[in-house]
């Protein structure tokens, strides 16, 4: 162990050690508090990170450990430990609490961090020595390693200025207050105002239920007959569909409830139906309702045990068309969609929640704003290695 030149079993000590230092790290001081690196501070680490890696390029004829910084081996050993850590993070809940040592955040975890910048101190070292002197041949090569470099360097210093925070918004009340992960209100340099919000739904769903448990029949897999078919069958129960009503309202009649066309907010979804069991010959008929925020449900008793219901719509899709003001003035406008955020002024604002309990009478709309002043940096080294692909590809030709 430890002649020259290293072998396998000195990077893997090497390797290993970073691990098991991460760990006492872990065990003493705790996880890693990203924001004692917010800006500026990320930025002077970043320049001291970059001096270190020119002084050990400078110095790699003197001192043979910068030298094995660029060994191909040790660059295999490292690439093993991350990929390895980083299955183990893809495996294991993130939950942040559910495991000790920084299992279950392994984002904050020292003994996955130093491993990575490790492997981006050996990026570095290898990129420098095809960069100084600079060939046209090694561009590929730069791509690929500068690309893998800058996304990694970005990802990690610009992990500490990543904000992300909630807001609920309602229909002609500008709101820039917005709140943190931690619960704390904060001011935004932007305004958001709901213009309005919409929301699709998928059919409504009839359900034969226990009237003991909850539980919808058959037990083991569930049935339903969507309200859009009209009629199916459940168990022994066949189902029928004779009147369905979008948008109504109960209203009370000679000791029974019927349900009524009616517009305004709080409407509810109706439906009569009738039901007949095969084995048994049971015959009823009558209105089911799954209910709204201004109305209660209403369900078709069958027996004693079983009755039928219809259970609440499930959403779609739903957006939220918006104004956003910002601090020099200007009005946007857009409709937010789930996975079709709105990008401005550094802030991308994702469609995250509504007034579920209101459902599509919902006034409130809920919006997550996430700002990442370095994602640039991440893209741009993503680019890069696709470049550095591309031109792999190009200058090796097809085979024939």
């Amino acid at each position: 162990m430890w002649n020259k030149p290293f072998g396998y079993s000195e990077y893997i000590a090497i390797d290993a050690g970073l691990v098991i230092t991460g760990l006492l790290l872990q065990i003493t001081v705790g996880p890693i508090d990203w924001s004692l690196i917010a800006f500026p501070a990320n930025i002077i680490l970043l320049a001291c990170f970059l001096a270190a890696l020119a002084t050990m390029f400078v110095l790699r004829r003197k001192f043979y450990f910068f030298r094995c910084l660029f060994n191909g081996k040790n660059a295999v050993v490292v690439l093993s430990f991350v990929a390895a850590l980083t299955l183990v993070m893809g495996l294991i809940k993130q939950d942040g609490i559910s495991l000790p040592l920084g299992f279950s955040k392994m984002l904050g975890a020292w003994w996955l961090v130093l491993p990575y910048v490790w492997l981006t101190v050996i990026l570095g070292m290898t990129a420098l020595t095809r960069t100084v002197p600079f060939h046209l041949r090694n561009i590929p090569f730069l791509l690929n390693h500068w690309g893998l470099f800058i996304a990694l360097t970005g990802a990690t210093l610009g992990n500490a200025d990543v904000k992300e925070l909630t807001m609920q918004t309602f229909p002609g009340k500008p709101e820039w207050r917005a709140v943190t992960n931690e619960g704390e209100v904060t001011e935004l340099p932007l305004a958001i105002e709901l213009k309005k919000f919409s929301i699709e739904e998928y059919p409504a769903k009839l359900m034969i239920i226990d009237n003991n448990t909850g539980n919808a029949l058959p037990g083991k897999k569930p049935q339903f007959v969507s309200i859009d078919e009209k009629q199916g069958s459940i168990a022994d129960w066949n189902i029928r569909v004779i009147q369905y009503l979008d948008y109504a309202a109960p209203m009370g009649l000679e000791g029974s409830v019927k349900f009524i066309g009616w517009g305004s907010d709080g409407a509810t979804e109706a439906a009569l139906v009738s039901t007949f069991n095969r084995k048994t010959g049971e015959h009823h008929k009558g209105w089911i309702s799954c209910g709204s925020y201004l109305f209660p449900f209403q369900v078709l008793k069958l027996n004693k045990k079983l009755s039928l219901v219809m259970a609440e719509r499930e959403p779609k899709k739903y957006s939220s068309a918006v104004k956003v003001y910002t601090k020099d003035m200007k009005i946007y406008e857009d409709t937010i969609q789930v996975n079709k955020p709105f990008a401005v002024k550094g802030w991308k604002i994702y469609q995250l929640d509504y007034d579920r309990e209101k459902g599509r009478w919902s006034e409130m709309s809920t919006f997550k704003l996430v700002s990442d002043p370095w994602i640039p940096s991440v893209y741009a080294g993503i680019f890069m290695m696709l470049a550095g692909a591309i031109f792999l590809f190009v200058r090796k030709g097809p085979q024939t």
